[in-house]
């Protein structure tokens, strides 16, 4: 098979990242006898902005001999793998798809007892079912797109020629995963006799796919996970599943935290304030800083707004030794349509008193600079209104002033060690008909072992979770009694061995 030769700038050809099948797509690219048109979606109509030549990105004479005549009667569109909507598509075409004759697992869907997909393993109750953990499979969902190859799918009773192929040289720097939808020019005719538009048609298609896919993922108490993957000077989002949720309710702090933030959140997506933000000029987006030390609950609160106002939850990691300041400016205007921006531990980015420009550039040989997050922050790349975003730290001190100054972000949370009515809700939730002296016994357990600690934050939630999983089995009698076998075996003395485990 010859080299399929990639055209000048066809790596920009894409379907825009939003995932709303409510909103219009930004972006698309339509290729019409050998020509693109790129064409900017607006919220009302298109604008075509230019014409160049385009070189198939395609095997021509292969396609050309599936469907028995010459490509140039054809219209097409290309998604490439670094969209947000090439999974989604291909999933559709798996399933409604004629003549698949290869399959490619995408992944898992429903996680129902994932936790550990933020860098600290954080939770704030004991509502997860540790037994559900016996069956791998349970709650899951295999998804299956199409592999390389020749299909067809229909739509708006048309028939669509599916090609899903790989562009560029294996061997060298450039090397990417396409699909290519084409339909017969002349079956895109209104009753009218006027040619339909493309993009429309193109748009249509999409969309459905869209929507069946959405109506196949949609859980209750679950949200999307995307996670940002960069390969050289490029960068997409890749969907990460479907993970369980949980209610802002479950979330357990005695310091207002989940009842200020969500009080917040709520004014903030009114349409008034909405329409006070446009009358004043002000970008009409939401930034938050969660600190405290590790395992406080941080990570559960995401998870909790996420489920609450059916976000998705898009994770950017800045110490990626391949990130610059234009792939994250990329990063974050392909974000996806209402979702939730983490930006996780935020204080490992730059000094405190980072000054010169040389202080202001990430180690490690990161090209990212300060400035680029910097102009992140400030709305300057956003794609879409009402952007909520959420910095981490687990080292507020260690935070340059300028990153967290008024108007970068707008509301700071703090996630503090658990106090004693904290430890005691948390007991509750456990074991809920404990005694008010049993409940206090626990508290004085926990206490008594965190005032002997160097460390003052070495018990946490996520510790006390962990706690209760050790003894699972236990009453909450035995759970009082014997907690100081879990201490011992998790935090062992400086002079313990390995092999002083208290299981032999």
């Amino acid at each position: 098979m010859p080299q399929t030769t990639l055209a000048k700038g066809m790596e920009s050809l894409s379907v825009s990242n939003n995932n709303s099948t409510e909103t219009v797509m930004k972006d698309m690219a339509v290729v019409e006898n050998g020509k693109e048109r790129n064409v900017k979606m607006m919220e009302k109509g298109a604008v075509v902005v230019g014409e160049t030549v385009h070189r198939y990105a395609f095997h021509k004479e292969q396609v050309e001999e599936y469907i028995g005549e010459s490509v140039d009667e054809y219209v097409s569109m290309e998604i490439v793998q670094q969209s947000s909507w090439f999974n989604t598509v291909s999933r559709y075409v798996a399933k409604f798809g004629t003549g698949v004759k290869r399959l490619d697992l995408h992944g898992m869907g429903f996680h129902g007892d994932e936790e550990d997909f933020f860098s600290d393993d954080d939770c704030c109750d004991g509502d997860d079912d540790a037994s559900d953990k016996n069956d791998e499979m349970d709650g899951k969902q295999l998804h299956f797109g199409i592999s390389a190859g020749v299909c067809r799918v229909a739509h708006a009773g048309k028939s669509l020629v599916v090609v899903k192929n790989f562009v560029g040289n294996p061997d060298g720097c450039y090397w990417k995963t396409t699909m290519h939808f084409f339909v017969k020019k002349c079956e895109l005719v209104l009753e009218s006799g006027e040619e339909a538009d493309a993009v429309e048609f193109f748009e249509g298609f999409v969309k459905a796919a869209s929507k069946w896919v959405s109506s196949k993922d949609k859980v209750d108490g679950s949200f999307k996970l995307y996670r940002y993957i960069v390969e050289g000077s490029h960068g997409y989002w890749e969907n990460d599943g479907t993970r369980k949720g949980r209610p802002i309710n479950s979330i357990v702090m005695d310091n207002g935290v989940p009842e200020r933030l969500e009080a917040d959140l709520n004014r903030f997506l009114r349409t008034e304030t909405r329409q006070f933000y446009y009358k004043h000029g002000i970008p009409y987006r939401r930034s938050y800083l969660f600190y405290g030390p590790p395992g406080s609950g941080k990570s559960s609160m995401i998870k909790a707004l996420a489920t609450r106002h059916k976000r998705s939850v898009s994770i950017l990691t800045l110490a990626h030794p391949q990130m610059t300041d234009q792939t994250l400016a990329d990063a974050v205007r392909s974000l996806n349509r209402d979702t939730i921006l983490v930006l996780e531990d935020v204080d490992c980015l730059f000094a405190a008193t980072a000054v010169s420009k040389e202080e202001r550039t990430m180690e490690g040989g990161v090209q990212l600079t300060f400035s680029g997050v910097l102009n992140v922050l400030d709305g300057l790349s956003a794609s879409w209104s009402a952007t909520l975003t959420i910095m981490t730290t687990n080292h507020y001190e260690k935070l340059n002033p300028a990153l967290i100054r008024a108007g970068r972000v707008d509301r700071k949370f703090n996630f503090p060690k658990p106090s004693r009515s904290q430890i005691e809700k948390f007991f509750l939730s456990f074991y809920p008909d404990a005694s008010k002296a049993l409940t206090s016994a626990f508290a004085d357990k926990v206490e008594s072992f965190s005032m002997a600690q160097t460390d003052v934050n070495s018990i946490s939630i996520a510790v006390l979770q962990q706690l209760m999983i050790f003894f699972m089995d236990s009453s909450a009698q035995e759970v009082v009694d014997r907690a100081g076998e879990f201490f011992a075996e998790f935090f062992p003395d400086e002079s313990a061995s390995p092999s002083s485990s208290i299981y032999t």
